[in-house]
């Protein structure tokens, strides 16, 4: 999975950064094949002169919250390595478990609260939108994801009295 999350999350990263602009990928001690890279994803890599780093990480440098170097641990290839800026794809621990323990709501693979395009989840009657369902932490996403929620329980509560 994390293989198919990065190779979804890579253009993403292009998009933003130009396609010119240098990419490295940190695997923090796993090898490329136990995150489930298999020859052609390592070849598009490649082809993207995309560099992939399996050393484990140490710390993460800043000054500010400006990132400024990545160092290995002792040992390494490598020492450190100079960055500005850092991507990553985590996986999200949900701050309320209510949906998920109480629920029994499903979650995603990045652990969202799993929701359908009219954000229903997998327990009926049960709705959930906002930051708890996506990796789009924005607010247009988020009043979005309302309104459709909003208009969608409405029309639910209007039939169940029609």
């Amino acid at each position: 999975p994390e293989a198919k999350k990065a190779m979804k999350m890579i253009p993403l990263v292009k998009n933003v950064v130009g396609p010119n602009h240098p990419l490295t990928m940190l695997t923090n001690g796993k090898l490329p094949a136990e995150l489930g890279f298999d020859a052609t994803h390592l070849e598009k890599l490649e082809q993207h002169n995309i560099v992939v780093i399996t050393q484990p990480v140490k710390k993460i440098v800043h000054e500010k919250g400006y990132l400024s170097k990545v160092h290995f641990e002792q040992g390494a290839e490598q020492q450190h390595l100079e960055i500005s800026v850092m991507y990553a794809l985590v996986k999200t621990e949900q701050a309320c478990r209510v949906p998920i323990d109480d629920l029994g709501c499903n979650v995603d693979e990045m652990g969202y609260v799993a929701v359908d395009p009219m954000q229903k989840t997998s327990v009926p009657g049960i709705f959930a939108c906002g930051d708890n369902t996506t990796f789009l932490r924005q607010i247009a996403k988020a009043v979005s994801a309302g309104n459709i929620c909003g208009a969608i329980v409405n029309m639910e509560l209007a039939a169940e009295t029609w």
